[in-house]
């Protein structure tokens, strides 16, 4: 029988036009292999027929077909440019994974940014709500504040850093000086605290 390189079509790693089931079945045994030595890929078959389990290379399978003498294997190697179609198959099977891995990337990073947007709604809420406590103490509203704006600050920046966007630092100002205020307020409040409880223990030592 004469053999000549079967003309490929594209996607060229696929049944071709000019080959049969058995020949596309062997080829694509190649492309799952490990390397893409020919001469070692087509002794591996030696001594099995369909139904046996044929294992070479990082691959495993029960052949489904019996599998061409050795030197009909070499004129296959050839005449279907085996060497070619797997070049071509690993090449798209890269190209497709990356997309796909891509596509999976940008549906996490939206549902993080969604997060992200959301965290500073409720640190801008919760601010608000410290802010707005009539019977907290000045000093745990500073420590409530202090809080949310180091949390409020570390989203500002991640949020910058995956939209590539410059966000604007108003919100991170106000909090900023009303922080200020507050410590301002927390500070005066705790001296005179202190000093109410000072008189007391001095005046408690002169009674006794």
């Amino acid at each position: 029988m004469a053999y000549k390189k079967i003309d490929l079509v594209e996607p060229i790693y696929e049944l071709q036009e000019d080959e049969t089931e058995r020949q596309h079945y062997f080829v694509e045994l190649f492309y799952d292999i490990d390397n893409d030595n020919i001469t070692k890929f087509i002794k591996s078959f030696k001594g099995l027929k369909r139904g046996l389990e044929w294992s070479y290379s990082g691959s495993k399978r029960i052949l489904e077909f019996n599998p061409p003498k050795e030197s009909t294997f070499i004129k296959w190697a050839t005449c279907l440019q085996i060497k070619k179609r797997r070049r071509a198959y690993w090449k798209d099977k890269f190209k497709s994974d990356r997309e796909a891995r891509k596509k999976r990337g940008e549906k996490f990073l939206h549902s993080f940014v969604d997060d992200l947007e959301q965290d500073l709604k409720d640190n801008r809420e919760i601010a608000d709500e410290i802010l707005d406590h009539d019977t907290l103490y000045p000093h745990l509203k500073a420590k409530g504040k202090n809080e949310i704006s180091a949390a409020n600050n570390t989203t500002w920046n991640m949020y910058k850093e995956v939209t590539g966007v410059e966000v604007a630092t108003a919100d991170q100002n106000i909090n900023l000086n009303v922080d200020a205020d507050v410590k301002q307020e927390t500070t005066a409040k705790v001296k005179s605290e202190k000093l109410i409880e000072l008189q007391k223990r001095m005046e408690k030592m002169d009674y006794d």
